[in-house]
């Protein structure tokens, strides 16, 4: 599978500690050389220097080096160049490394990647880059004025989980500064979801019960709200959204467990469903009159076809074009732009598959009409079909506040 050709040659810059890896990547990319600008760098620090010289769409870096880990790189490349695809190469299924690098990195790929691999990731990428580029949303978006930015909290959180001798204690003071985030936290490790036994206090306990994937989730999610304040007698609830993708996390998670998807996919799948709505905040937000039209044209709540037909784009790409202003993973992103259409996803267990059914069977628990009904031939494809009845008993109970 071939990247589609861009108006420029992608450049890609590479990065690892081993000469011989580098050359051989070097030699296994040559034909590449007509449609890609690489270079090649064996630190993170030449690396940045590469970068302050002349910017790259796309950093690949090994996960274990000396000095700068990979993580450590990618978080300095968010900050400085968000623009940047960000993608760990890595040999070692070390899952803390990897849950430390979850912020920073767009795309994992494991050693040894071959060519093929590794051109279709690139595709991958350019492929969901152009299809949320298209003249609705980019019209919409350009008209909307400023976007909220990414919450320097979630950045703080990202770069603190770095470092290996990283404390509970040192994690929780950072959300304990932010007043919105340690209330929102508190409610969430005390309520239904988690069942606790006592009432949590200490915004550290509830650290611990959380854990970092939902905490940076929950530093994502309440940044958005906080920026993003509903005008006067809007016909939208912000409360009501806010739970709507808590559930859908939860519920998200479950699927994504219960699907066999490694650990990280389990976290995308979890903050796409916490933040699979978000775009219809955006909309309610920064496009009051268009907003207000749209849902009395709606026959149910995320009608996306009522969107697609009056705004020219959809909830879902809107916010994911928030999530990829922001530098969130590729499949994070991805999910929140197609939970009603997974299809154009591929027939692949992933996210957007968990996202989607989560989505779909919250509401008929809710007995909601979903814009997009369960897609049943799409879950056969996957395999998933025999596990749809446990979900729907999981729906039910949290739209029931049981745990």
């Amino acid at each position: 599978m071939n990247p589609e050709p861009a108006t420029a040659p992608m450049r890609i810059i590479f990065v690892d500690d081993e000469p011989r890896l580098l050359q051989g990547l070097e030699r296994m990319l040559h034909p590449l050389r007509g449609i890609w600008e690489m270079r090649f760098a064996a630190s993170a620090d030449a690396a940045i220097a590469a970068l302050e010289e002349h910017p790259a769409d796309i950093v690949v870096s090994d996960m274990r080096m000396p000095g700068q880990t990979g993580g450590q790189l990618l978080t300095t490349v968010m900050r400085r160049w968000p623009s940047t695809v960000r993608i760990i190469l890595s040999g070692h299924a070390d899952r803390e490394l990897i849950e430390r690098t979850i912020g920073p990195t767009h795309q994992f790929l494991q050693k040894p990647c071959d060519a093929e691999a590794l051109k279709a990731t690139v595709h991958r990428v350019y492929r969901l880059r152009t299809a949320l580029a298209h003249d609705g949303l980019r019209s919409l978006v350009a008209g909307m004025g400023s976007l909220p930015s990414l919450p320097s909290l979630y950045l703080e959180l990202v770069e603190r989980v770095q470092h290996p001798d990283v404390t509970l204690e040192q994690i929780g003071a950072v959300v304990s500064r932010d007043l919105g985030m340690s209330t929102r936290v508190l409610q969430l490790v005390n309520s239904a979801f988690y069942a606790s036994r006592r009432r949590v206090v200490s915004t550290v306990e509830a650290v611990g019960i959380l854990g970092l994937g939902t905490l940076r989730s929950l530093a994502l999610t309440v940044h958005a709200f906080e920026s993003l304040v509903l005008p006067p007698r809007s016909p939208l609830d912000a409360e009501t959204l806010w739970l709507g993708g808590m559930r859908c996390a939860v519920l998200a998670r479950r699927i994504a467990r219960d699907a066999g998807l490694s650990p990280l996919q389990i976290e995308e799948a979890a903050l796409a469903g916490s933040l699979h709505d978000i775009g219809r905040l955006v909309l309610a937000v920064r496009c009051p009159t268009g907003f207000a039209e749209l849902v009395r044209r709606m026959r149910h709540p995320g009608d996306h076809l009522a969107e697609r037909a009056v705004l020219g784009c959809t909830h879902g790409e809107v916010g994911a074009a928030l999530l990829g202003l922001w530098g969130i993973a590729d499949p994070v992103v991805e999910a929140v732009a197609w939970h009603h259409e997974p299809s154009r996803a591929g027939t692949t267990r992933g996210p957007t598959v968990c996202v989607h059914a989560a989505s779909a069977l919250l509401a008929e628990a809710a007995g909601v009409a979903a814009s997009e009904p369960l897609d049943q031939e799409l879950l056969a494809a996957t395999g998933l079909a025999g596990l749809v009845a446990g979900w729907q008993d999981a729906a039910q109970r949290l739209v029931d506040g049981q745990p």
